[in-house]
């Protein structure tokens, strides 16, 4: 997330609201349409939000249930094979397993559907505002460099949300491994403090 393409997002995500301030300064009308079409991206990435949070969720949390199974059936190999279980615990692995491949793989369409759909938005937006600007340039309300600017300024604008909508599933990855590091930190540290 740091070290991909997801840093240059983030740091280009500030300069948005400059760009649609500028839009504004072009004529009010492009600017309003600048600035509902970074409302409308702005509410699509919540929905992804909503959409790949739980079964991602899940996913983890399945796979976190059978790395553990899998870690205690092997400390205790000995025993798993002297009682003839080793044909049940790869039957159970392989299904918790299989589910957690499958929330995952839901997680993943459902993200890819919604990063599609805001590329398709963005660029459908800035096609409307070039269009918008060509009805104002008609009516003698702005100029046709105005237009060119405001089509410009729209597309990098709102280029920031796209490409976080895109890598957020990387983002919510990350928070989850996170959150898992500061149990275990959290655990070993009050395991520690029980032994003084």
């Amino acid at each position: 997330v740091i070290t991909g393409s997801g840093i240059h997002a983030l740091f280009d995500l500030p300069w948005s609201p400059i760009y649609i301030g500028i839009i504004f300064l072009l004529h009010p009308w492009l600017g309003f349409f600048a600035l509902g079409s970074a409302l409308l991206l702005i509410a699509m990435a919540v929905l992804n939000e909503y959409l790949v949070r739980a079964p991602l969720k899940q996913a983890n949390d399945i796979a976190t249930t059978n790395y553990n199974f899998t870690e205690m059936s092997l400390r205790n190999s000995e025993v798993v094979r002297a009682m003839g279980m080793i044909d049940g615990l790869i039957r159970r692995w392989g299904r918790d397993r299989n589910l957690a491949l499958l929330r995952q793989a839901q997680a993943s369409d459902r993200a890819a559907l919604m990063t599609g759909l805001i590329r398709f938005l963005r660029l459908t937006m800035q096609s409307l505002i070039l269009g918008l600007g060509a009805y104002l340039v008609i009516e003698r309300q702005t100029t046709a460099g105005s237009m060119f600017a405001a089509s410009l300024l729209l597309g990098r604008g709102l280029q920031p949300v796209e490409q976080i909508v895109g890598l957020w599933r990387s983002l919510i990855l990350a928070r989850a491994a996170l959150a898992r590091v500061r149990r275990l930190v959290d655990g070993d540290a009050k395991d520690e403090r029980s032994f003084n």
